[in-house]
């Protein structure tokens, strides 16, 4: 395919090749920073709603009861953010060993012998 207008851009190198490398980099680094950001927005939000809860456990307990209000608001906050992250953080490491599993099965290990010998 010596007509391939991408041509200059498959020699390493080439100005091309640097330029197009270059734009890829920016832009996942851009996409990298957004990502970090929404990752924070999110975990800023299940915080708030956390805090929302437990003070809603805290008033319901208080009236029905008479636990003190501010104790019971911090510990069940606690609690909420802590079981939607043990949640969050089950799903997250059940599916990386899901993948795990899929890479394995699609390439299997090869047996090393270690001296060759058969």
């Amino acid at each position: 395919m010596s007509g391939s207008p991408n041509r200059g851009a498959e020699v390493s190198g080439s100005p091309t090749l640097e330029r197009e490398t270059r734009a890829a980099r920016e832009v996942t680094a851009r996409a990298i920073r957004r990502l970090d950001v929404l990752q924070r927005l999110l975990l800023a939000a299940t915080a708030a709603l956390a805090v929302g809860g437990g003070a809603v456990v805290a008033w319901l307990l208080a009236g029905q009861v008479g636990f003190a209000f501010r104790p019971t608001w911090i510990a069940a906050s606690v609690v909420i953010f802590v079981v939607t992250g043990a949640i969050s953080l089950a799903r997250v490491l059940r599916e990386r060993r899901r993948r795990r599993r899929a890479t394995a099965t699609e390439h299997p290990p090869t047996m090393n012998r270690g001296d060759g010998d058969g």
